[in-house]
């Protein structure tokens, strides 16, 4: 079963052309840190990832940004290469409260991550395109990546922990 999610309409597709045969297709979404109140608003108020029903145990693919950096950059590089290629590209995968762990074991805050049951989500402060998300990231979820076929490419990615790490002061200056 596949959930539309009518806010990421308008992005799925979109296409950097990188070359004259060269071209990606992302369907990811970034987060970052400073801006997670757009996603997780209890974070920059509470220190808390809030998330709905079985999102504890649902495992989200990551990849840092420089990392896709690092992935155009290469293909700028050597276009023959990656010419026609589509790669899904995801560092680690990891649970909501494996997240908040990590972000715990490097900064000392408390963050941690709370799940609410889908039906009280919206009372609870968790945004309407936030719950789509979460209902499809539990039905159906980005299980296109496969991090084995990323690294084979040869270009090192970013654990989230190290992420966490470069980017510690950031992390805690975002937090109460």
């Amino acid at each position: 079963m596949i959930i539309p999610l009518p806010h990421f309409a308008p992005n799925s597709e979109h296409c950097f052309i990188y070359g004259p045969e060269l071209s990606q297709q992302t369907y990811a979404a970034f987060i970052t840190i400073p801006h997670c109140d757009l996603v997780f608003p209890q974070y920059a108020e509470r220190g808390v990832i809030l998330t709905i029903s079985a999102l504890s145990t649902t495992t989200i693919q990551l990849i840092a940004a420089e990392d896709v950096g690092k992935f155009a950059a290469a293909a700028f590089a050597n276009p023959m290469k990656f010419n026609r290629l589509e790669i899904e590209l995801a560092a680690e995968w990891l649970t909501f409260p494996q997240i908040a762990q990590q972000i715990n074991s490097i900064t000392g805050k408390n963050v941690r991550s709370e799940v609410v049951a889908q039906g009280g989500a919206l009372s609870a402060g968790v945004p309407p395109y936030l719950i789509e998300s979460e209902v499809w990231w539990n039905e159906v979820g980005y299980s296109a990546a496969d991090v084995d076929t990323a690294k084979s490419y040869g270009i090192p990615l970013i654990s989230f922990i190290d992420w966490v790490q470069m980017h510690k002061n950031e992390i805690i200056s975002s937090l109460p």
